[in-house]
């Protein structure tokens, strides 16, 4: 008997003729949940209908002892799931967590949890995109420590920094998009690279960096998913370059995380001074 199956639920595995379905939950960060399943027909179970996704496939689940990193990859047409290319690369699936079951369908029953997780990293095609299922144990596959460097390491406004985000935050609307890119707005920061939030419209809960800042006009790092629409409503927060006179003007010199008098590679390489 495999560990941790109870004599009827070995049974079944034990039969000739299979009446075993894997199945997907996916669940969004926002609440929002998905399900799917191997099976030829939708399958119901705790009041969750599994679906049979014509474009849903997963490859094996690979699974070890230890501390390596399970993993597999699970494709799927976002038509199926519900969400648009666009969603998909906007990051709706960002952190999500997944779950992958064995069901017996005629028994009505859940037989073995084959793992769980966290959402990978997903690659994207017209229609199609898949996903990689990252165990567990990734959260424990990260670097401890940090860098030396001259700037700061730390993000603007953590508990390490300690930049108030009062008076350094401002809400503001978009008056004239001119692209995905850059828009004028009813409010911009004093200060750019900091972060911006978009309130409603399509790209809502969407969240960029702001590159520029020319008079009311903002810049964004990268486009946003969707067109941006005026009457659009966003909240925008002040910057940092990093540098040690910039976390001066936030009074949190003392809290600067780089090392400012640290030589770099044009003094190292520079010839001796003799004179």
């Amino acid at each position: 008997m495999s560990k941790g199956l109870d004599s009827a639920q070995q049974a079944v595995y034990d039969q000739t003729a299979t009446q075993i379905t894997r199945c997907l939950r996916i669940d969004q960060t926002n609440g929002t949940s998905y399900y799917f399943t191997s099976l030829d027909r939708d399958v119901e179970i705790s009041g969750d209908v599994y679906k049979s996704a014509g474009g849903f496939s997963a490859t094996a689940y690979e699974s070890s002892t230890g501390l390596a990193v399970d993993n597999a990859e699970i494709s799927a047409l976002t038509d199926e799931m519900g969400l648009s290319d666009d969603e998909v690369i906007a990051g709706r699936l960002d952190g999500a967590e997944w779950e992958v079951f064995e069901y017996d369908y005629e028994g009505n029953r859940v037989l073995a949890t084959k793992g769980i997780g966290v959402l990978g990293e997903y690659k994207h095609a017209e229609g199609l995109f898949t996903i990689e299922l990252r165990s567990l144990a990734q959260k424990l596959n990260q670097s401890v420590g940090f860098i030396l460097q001259k700037k700061c390491r730390h993000a603007l406004y953590d508990s390490i920094c300690r930049a108030p985000t009062v008076g350094n935050t401002f809400s503001g609307t978009v008056t004239t998009p001119t692209s995905r890119t850059q828009f004028v707005g009813s409010a911009v920061p004093v200060r750019p690279l900091g972060k911006i939030t978009f309130t409603s419209g399509d790209n809502v809960d969407v969240t960029g960096t702001v590159r520029a800042v020319s008079g009311s006009t903002i810049t964004l790092e990268f486009p946003v998913p969707f067109d941006l629409d005026p009457g659009v409503t966003y909240t925008v927060l002040n910057g940092c370059n990093k540098t040690f006179e910039q976390c001066k003007l936030y009074g949190q010199e003392l809290n600067f995380g780089g090392f400012k008098d640290m030589p770099g590679n044009d003094a190292l390489r520079s010839p001796p001074n003799v004179a």
